[in-house]
């Protein structure tokens, strides 16, 4: 294109035109312009036309493939009725016929031929396919025929690929050396034997030292931290006056499991403490109004802020002390829970305190009704205490007293979210005293702490039943029904539900037999 351009200009300049030479640059960019232009519409034109044929090869490579699938699989069929045919003593066409109308209703032999409905069904299949047979003509037979000739043919190439693959198996083997391979692999293996002696002597000379340097410091490490565990164990046992972990006699494990021992009792007992301050708000006022008047007025500020909240909190705890819900039955959520005997209190503290802990309040009153003999017992009667809780690092052999029962169930809810947060929603009684037994709570065997708790449920709502269905016991509570109108009652709403699931069944069925 550029030397006809220059021809051009040649030419025009021999004839006595003068080349401007800013036009004659001009020109040539357009015309290089439409050179690529052309260039890239054409290759544009032939991949797109590329594709095209690609996308109708392709389409038509799958509609062949498919068209072939469809004659072998009808070629395969046609065969199955013929064997079929000669298992039932029947020609191709008849087995052909049965089988077809078999698949076609989807029921046994047995089915057709006794069930007059299918049986005329089948009749009429009968007889079209008779009608449709007839339009496959004579030479259908010897054409499946030939189809599965063809496919047989391709079953030989396949074979002969086979014996063809041994075959190069074969020769590259020989190739390689054959018998002589094998006895240079031989040779290999022997001389690796002769010399794993010599290697492991070489590699545990230098590796040794390596191991021996990692030893001692996994060693000292270890000498460390137990010694360390060792200093922190007889620090917490002496901080808590423990002069049996503090011997020497006792073994180093004993001394760990006290030591987590009293730590943990350390922060129960700062957990109870902090609870106590709380419910005697007298104290606490005290203490904190105090240390905020000191800070801001010095000792005479100090005398000033004990004065103001401490008399706020001796005033608060009065009126709790007074009954009749005040501001500590409010604040708590245990209204109610202050008067009455010690049943009722225990009923009002259970309806409170079960929606804390996510259980039915029955549960909790029936923990408490065994743990206190049916609220007779010295914690019940003495000390406000209607759960057995233990003084802590008394190890169970004193108990805790409590201003009131909402004192008690306060301290119940803490403890049970804080170390038996396996009882947290249990649904039934053996649940919750299977979390409690897991816990450590109680020591007993669970089937009896079960069995004790179920016997007072039923007390909770101040009266309650059983009735028996079969092997199965039902417990009702909260009722003034009679024990046999008790009985009646579930007896018939098992009925109803029986009967309601029957009839669903059935509705559900329905459809398989009609």
């Amino acid at each position: 294109m550029a030397a006809d351009v220059k021809a051009l200009k040649s030419y025009l300049v021999s004839l006595g035109f003068d080349a401007n030479e800013g036009q004659y640059l001009k020109f040539e960019s357009k015309l290089k312009q439409a050179a690529n232009l052309v260039k890239a519409s054409t290759f544009t034109m032939g991949a797109d036309l590329l594709k095209w044929q690609i996308a109708v090869t392709s389409m038509f490579v799958g509609i062949g493939t498919a068209v072939v699938g469809t004659l072998v699989e009808v070629a395969k069929a046609d065969q199955e009725y013929r064997l079929f045919g000669q298992r039932m003593f029947l020609n191709t066409q008849q087995a052909r016929s049965l089988k077809m109308a078999l698949d076609a209703l989807g029921q046994p032999l047995e089915a057709i031929a006794f069930d007059p409905e299918l049986h005329g069904r089948y009749e009429q299949l009968k007889k079209d396919q008779g009608l449709l047979s007839a339009g496959l003509g004579s030479d259908y037979e010897s054409s499946m025929r030939q189809i599965r000739d063809v496919m047989f043919e391709f079953t030989r190439l396949e074979v002969e690929f086979k014996y063809f693959v041994m075959s190069v198996a074969k020769n590259i083997f020989q190739a390689m050396g054959g018998g002589d391979f094998i006895a240079k692999l031989h040779q290999l293996n022997d001389w690796i034997i002769k010399n794993i002696p010599e290697w492991s002597m070489k590699f545990t000379t230098y590796l040794l030292p390596i191991l021996k340097d990692v030893w001692r410091v996994l060693k000292d490490t270890g000498i460390l931290l137990w010694n360390l565990g060792l200093d922190f164990a007889n620090l917490v046992n002496g901080i808590a006056g423990d002069s049996d972990a503090m011997s020497a006699s006792m073994p180093a494990w004993e001394k760990f499991m006290r030591a987590i021992d009293h730590v943990i009792n350390a922060v129960d007992d700062l957990i109870e403490g902090l609870i106590w301050l709380e419910n005697h708000r007298g104290i606490l006022g005290l203490i904190v109004g105090g240390i905020g008047g000191f800070e801001v007025g010095g000792p005479a500020g100090a005398l000033i802020g004990a004065a103001a909240l401490g008399g706020a909190g001796f005033a608060m705890d009065y009126v709790r002390s007074q009954g009749g819900g005040g501001i500590e039955d409010a604040s708590s959520g245990l209204a109610g829970a202050g008067t009455g005997s010690i049943e009722d209190q225990a009923r009002a503290a259970a309806a409170l305190v079960g929606p804390q802990l996510g259980v039915d309040p029955s549960i909790v009153f029936a923990q408490w009704a065994h743990e206190t003999g049916n609220f007779t017992n010295r914690g019940a009667r003495s000390l406000n205490n209607l759960a057995g809780i233990n003084v802590p690092g008394s190890n169970g052999e004193d108990y805790k007293s409590y201003g009131s029962i909402s004192e008690f169930a306060q301290d119940y809810a803490s403890l049970i979210k804080r170390r038996y947060s396996g009882a947290l929603g249990a649904g039934n009684v053996d649940d919750y005293a299977t979390a409690l037994k897991n816990g450590g709570y109680f020591t007993g065997p669970l089937n009896e702490y079960e069995r004790g708790m179920r016997g007072f449920q039923g007390n909770y709502s101040g009266g309650g039943s059983q009735t028996h269905v079969g092997s199965v016991t039902v417990n009702v509570q909260g009722t003034n029904a009679t024990p046999d109108q008790i009985s009646k009652a579930v007896t018939d709403g098992i009925e109803r539900h029986t009967a309601l699931q029957t009839k669903r069944s059935l509705v559900q069925t329905r459809s398989v037999y009609a």
